[in-house]
């Protein structure tokens, strides 16, 4: 019999091997530190703990299901969030105020479950330890909640389970952004335009020139977490909630409070069925409603500045860090047109919150429906976002050069696929590529890689891994004459649409649609990996057939992006 410490986090990671220290000098035999995630187990062996050992789960699927029943708990929720809110700033209602938050809350919850179902039928007799790290969930950081849901998911089984707690550095103090103030620390000046942008790493630079070239004045609300610069706009100064709390009449603090109080009741009473500690629900409780609390403050703020002449439009990106609700709400109590931008080229996951004339500007390649949280479709326009195309004139020749692009396997710390069947899959294209003289080139995702799994169970070369991962996807694939997506799609087919090399996705298990919309599917065919080896026989065979649909497929991706437009002409 195996006794077992499972590491669920980077930060578990030392934790995890100083408890096995611990039980080993108690006089037990040594557990064995594991992780369910090949991400973690790349990043514990690039840390030195060599004895870190991968426990991989069977038939992990987790995305599909837990997905669609994680939005329906969502909503309800949502929905009773919005009543408490709305007897308070009634233009809380469909503003989405904790609906991210939420989502990814009730994924944790049911995902973490059915990774323990899945434990208990591999694990029938080995006793299990969890870390219970000392912080509530919250999106980005380590919590509480999968240790604790792990815990209850092996225990109703029947199998031997123990928390140990452990304490993680505490979150920063909250900061908000403050309109009435400048990052100079003088009145802001005047604003047609309201614009919050955080995450958009890729694209961030563009953004600013187009609001700059919109002709109209903005002002950017930053944010405390995600956030990117914005050369050449107006900034707010980032202030402590008290700051802003000591601004208010004294009817508004008193109505604060009655919001804390009531929001807390409404929480309390609809996260009790997924987290059983009462101590420790209090805490999940209490966070969301401090990120209320916090969010009706700059609700307030705003209104101060702009409520007697408000803006003329309001921007935000598709990824919510705790601060759309407020902002959307205050669209919403002054009509003032809504634009929302994707933080990584295009819109996958669920909106939450809408308002007047609401327009979500997407890349001509968006796969699938933009919809809120209750499936209504959004309207769209297509949105240049400046990406050069590097065409050239591609020439008839034979498949020599295949390039394989991993993106990640891992969603809110967990894996969504089954290792094995995972590593199946490319062990077949391997092995297709050997048996026909192709090279194969494979890129695993710089920030989740899989190189020493894939080198350690395919004898694929390290270090041509490890180059792989260096630069961007379009430089890694430079000079192949077939690129296959593998499994998730990736936004980095995008770059292989610009430079007009070739692409299909093989597919080794049903995506969710938050996960096949990455993409459009007619642009890049989503494919059962057999149906990529029955294509990859034919394209071979024949060059002018893998020519031809290369051409057609930059034809297809030129169509789609005919009625795209800079963000100047939607500001």
């Amino acid at each position: 019999m195996v006794e077992r410490i499972l590491a669920l986090h980077r930060t578990d990671l030392p934790v995890a091997c100083q408890l096995a220290d611990q039980l080993q000098a108690d006089g037990r035999p040594r557990p064995l530190v594991s992780v369910l995630d090949p991400v973690l187990q790349h990043h514990a062996q690039n840390l030195g703990l060599q004895d870190v050992r991968l426990l991989p789960l069977p038939d992990a699927n987790i995305a599909v299901g837990v997905g669609a029943r994680a939005l329906a708990a969502t909503r309800l929720v949502v929905h009773a969030v919005d009543d408490a809110l709305a007897g308070f700033i009634p233009q809380a209602r469909g503003a989405g105020w904790l609906g991210t938050w939420l989502r990814h809350l009730h994924f944790t919850v049911f995902g973490q479950r059915d990774v323990a179902a899945l434990l208990a039928q591999r694990s029938r007799d080995e006793p299990f330890n969890l870390l219970l790290p000392n912080l509530p969930q919250r999106y980005g950081f380590h919590s509480f909640l999968p240790g604790l849901t792990i815990h209850a998911g092996l225990r109703a089984a029947g199998l031997s389970a123990q928390l140990y707690r452990h304490t993680l550095p505490p979150w920063d103090a909250p900061l908000l952004p403050d309109p009435c103030v400048g990052a100079d620390g003088r009145p802001t000046g005047p604003a047609q335009l309201l614009c919050h942008l955080p995450t958009v790493f890729y694209d961030h630079l563009l953004l600013a020139e187009e609001i700059r070239a919109s002709g109209r004045p903005a002002l950017l609300l930053p944010s405390q977490y995600y956030d990117v610069e914005a050369p050449g706009l107006q900034r707010c100064a980032m202030v402590s909630p008290a700051d802003l709390a000591g601004r208010l009449p004294g009817a508004q603090r008193q109505a604060l409070s009655a919001l804390a109080d009531r929001l807390g009741a409404v929480l309390s009473r609809e996260l009790a069925h997924l987290i059983a500690s009462p101590a420790l629900l209090q805490a999940q409780v209490q966070a969301m409603v401090d990120s209320c609390s916090a969010s009706a403050l700059l609700f307030w703020a705003l209104e101060e500045r702009f409520g007697r002449h408000p803006a003329q439009r309001l921007l935000i990106t598709d990824h919510d860090t705790g601060q759309n609700g407020a902002l959307i709400s205050h669209a919403r109590a002054h009509a003032l047109p809504l634009r929302v931008v994707p933080h990584a080229k295009t819109f996958n996951q669920t909106m939450h919150g809408g308002g007047p004339d609401m327009l979500c500007l997407t890349h001509g390649a968006q796969g699938g429906l933009i919809t809120d949280a209750d499936g209504n479709r959004l309207p769209t326009a297509t949105l240049d976002l400046g990406d050069p195309l590097a065409l050239g004139r591609r020439q008839v020749r034979p498949l020599r050069v295949l390039a394989l692009v991993l993106n990640s396997v891992v969603n809110s710390a967990m894996c969504l696929v089954s290792i094995r069947h995972y590593l199946q899959g490319i062990r077949e294209i391997r092995d297709w590529c050997q048996a026909h003289g192709v090279t194969l080139r494979v890129r695993c995702r710089p920030n989740a890689s899989l190189a020493n799994l894939l080198a350690a169970e395919l004898d694929l070369p390290a270090a041509d891994l490890l180059a792989g991962q260096s630069g961007s996807v379009a430089e890694f694939a430079a000079g192949s004459d077939l690129v296959v997506g593998y499994d998730l799609p990736t936004s980095g087919a995008l770059e292989m649409l610009q430079h007009g090399l070739p692409m299909l996705q093989a597919l080794i298990r049903p995506l969710s649609p938050e996960e096949w919309r990455i993409i459009d599917p007619d642009l890049v065919p989503q494919l059962p990996l057999a149906e990529v080896l029955q294509r990859l026989h034919a394209l071979h065979a024949d060059p002018v057939l893998l020519w031809r649909f290369g051409q057609q497929q930059t034809c297809d991706y030129l169509a789609a992006m005919r009625t795209a437009q800079p963000l100047r002409s939607f500001l």
